[in-house]
């Protein structure tokens, strides 16, 4: 190879600022998220009704007194899991009066704890200011994903009634940083939406790390973490959309992140299937013909879902 000679020390004085210059943003743009992230980790604290609730999702052997208790005495919440509970998407023919009855007749126990901790933790969130953020959308895709996991998790062969509830809360928590985003950075959330109603292909994760300096997932995970959130809730979280993950909350991790964005699709008015989802058939071993049944009963219901989530705005 020929010898080309020296640089020019003026070229090398060129690179030598560009890679400072280089350096010198990337510091700055480290430097900035840190400031960001410090944001949602001086989060007000829960609220004590969140605080208690939080305590009963981890007890197994809790009473149906206990819980009630507790959501009687927040009469915003007792009124959110009545209205739940009448809502024609639990198709109950005798109106329901008790948190007591809504939770022995029509929803259950872990269903009940699931939904009154993601009300009272999605309180905190003060969406309004951030223009295109849509609650009932996030409430739809968030109850859809909660029964839509826990009926995929009824078809596995693992311990359906351990995975089937946890998947429940994991369904309701998954997109619980974009509440976050939402309401701490209205501004740059905004922007995201508006460029996905221009660019509706845009990867919107992509997007609120260009305008935030770090997406929804990670203020999600570190929100989680920060209150002390169950441990598969938050795997789930932070392992979204890992379908190589291996781990103690494997089926949490596999189903919620698989159905999360299949309603996320679907909602958006993609026309994917949810038997086209690889991790459910291969990793979790579900027949496609039960995932069919589940897709198409979920089509059917999905007026029905949404009305319900109108309760929840």
């Amino acid at each position: 190879m020929a010898n080309r000679g020296p640089v020019p020390v003026k070229s090398c004085f060129i690179w030598s600022i560009h890679r400072k210059h280089k350096r010198i943003t990337k510091e700055m743009t480290m430097a900035a998220t840190k400031s960001e992230v410090i944001k949602i980790k001086h989060l007000p604290p829960l609220s004590a009704t969140a605080t208690r609730l939080l305590e009963l999702v981890g007890d197994p052997n809790v009473e149906i007194d206990d819980l009630t208790q507790i959501i009687d005495r927040d009469p915003a919440l007792s009124a959110r899991i009545l209205g739940l509970a009448n809502s024609a998407y639990f198709a109950q023919s005798r109106p329901i009066h008790r948190v007591r009855d809504a939770i022995i007749r029509v929803l259950g126990l872990n269903m009940v704890k699931s939904l009154a901790l993601s009300i009272a933790m999605c309180g905190a969130f003060d969406t309004r200011k951030c223009k295109g953020f849509n609650l009932e959308e996030y409430w739809c895709a968030a109850l859809g994903s909660a029964a839509m996991s826990q009926a995929v998790a009824t078809q596995t062969h693992a311990d359906q009634a351990l995975l089937s509830d946890s998947v429940y809360l994991c369904g309701m928590m998954w997109n619980l940083g974009a509440l976050v985003l939402a309401h701490l950075y209205p501004e740059g959330m905004s922007q995201v939406y508006a460029t996905l109603a221009e660019e509706p292909e845009a990867n919107a994760r992509a997007l609120e790390r260009q305008y935030i300096g770090f997406d929804s997932q990670q203020a999600g995970a570190w929100v989680a973490q920060r209150w002390h959130m169950p441990e598969a809730v938050v795997t789930a979280i932070v392992h979204q959309g890992d379908v190589n993950y291996q781990g103690a909350h494997e089926g949490e991790v596999l189903i919620t992140g698989a159905v999360a964005q299949w309603i996320s699709g679907y909602l958006a008015g993609d026309e994917a299937l949810l038997s086209e989802a690889d991790p459910l058939v291969t990793r979790m071993e579900i027949g496609r013909d039960a995932l069919r049944a589940l897709d198409t009963r979920f089509r059917e219901q999905c007026e029905e879902l949404r009305a319900t989530a109108r309760l929840l705005v």
